[in-house]
């Protein structure tokens, strides 16, 4: 109940997708329940504001009609993957920033709301949307991207970030951790492919993370934000992950290349909380 935490202490949102909402993890086992466990005594409560999916555009439409009213003390953002994934993937449209990743069900219209208590509708309609993006051709180029998704998330995340300062609202971006590293061995690659479904794109991946946390940092400091560089304070107080030969523990963090398992959500609740406390 948002009005009786309000009561007593001061609210931080935590805005993201599905690695925030608690996706492979009991519901009190996420990050933001990890931060809420340990600043509560600081006169904080932490509110899990991830969704499946969403990309920057959608956190950006939470955070200013559904979250802005509460006033809240801080918020957090764990951002960028959806909006990587759905623009290599074709789905990220200039012309249609709104489009969902699970739009092949979810109702559109109310024709389709109406359709979809047709399963023949239903199972016809997943399979025209897999046989479009089947179809769809991603170049290299956007796979790294250079001016493609990223300028979008910069304006989507920039502008909660001028909310966040007009309002007095801290705003805390949080950076990329994930189970890739470098100088990997192709035996900790093949590892990946096995226990986190990685197929072929380890290094691609890499890129992702050090480009996504590239990005986060010059966005922060042009915006005045916090960055939560959780991957340079991962290596500062988990060293034993970093060497080659303890990759299985590393990956056994994560479910996939970007949910957490419990243990995962632990670590990362403790790297953001470690920020949080020296700037509340």
């Amino acid at each position: 109940d948002l009005s009786t935490a309000q009561q007593n202490h001061q609210l931080i949102f935590c805005l993201g997708g599905s690695s925030t909402a608690g996706t492979e993890s009991r519901h009190d086992r996420h990050y933001p329940a990890v931060i809420d466990s340990m600043i509560k005594k600081d006169g904080y409560r932490c509110i899990n504001a991830g969704v499946g999916g969403y990309r920057s555009i959608h956190e950006l439409l939470l955070f200013k009609n559904r979250i802005l009213k509460f006033k809240p003390a801080a918020v957090t953002i764990f951002s960028g993957y959806n909006d990587w994934e759905d623009y290599t993937s074709g789905i990220y449209g200039k012309n249609d920033p709104f489009t969902h990743w699970l739009s092949h069900v979810l109702p559109t219209n109310h024709m389709e709301r109406v359709l979809d208590y047709s399963a023949l509708a239903h199972t016809a309609k997943k399979a025209v949307y897999k046989f479009r993006d089947k179809n769809k051709l991603v170049s290299e180029e956007a796979m790294g991207d250079i001016k493609g998704w990223t300028e979008q998330w910069k304006n989507n995340i920039g502008e909660i970030i001028e909310l966040c300062n007009e309002n007095g609202i801290q705003c805390f971006v949080i950076g990329q951790l994930a189970p890739v590293y470098d100088n990997a061995s192709t035996k900790a690659k093949s590892m990946a492919i096995m226990d986190l479904d990685f197929q072929d794109n380890f290094d691609e991946y890499l890129k992702f993370v050090k480009l996504m946390n590239r990005t986060c940092k010059e966005l922060c400091e042009e915006k005045r934000a916090v960055f939560v560089d959780v991957a340079r304070d991962f290596e500062d107080y988990f060293p034993v992950y970093l060497m080659d030969k303890n990759s299985k523990e590393r990956y056994s963090l994560f479910a996939d290349c970007i949910h957490f398992t419990e243990q995962g959500n632990l670590i990362m609740g403790l790297l953001i909380y470690n920020t949080l406390s020296r700037h509340l």
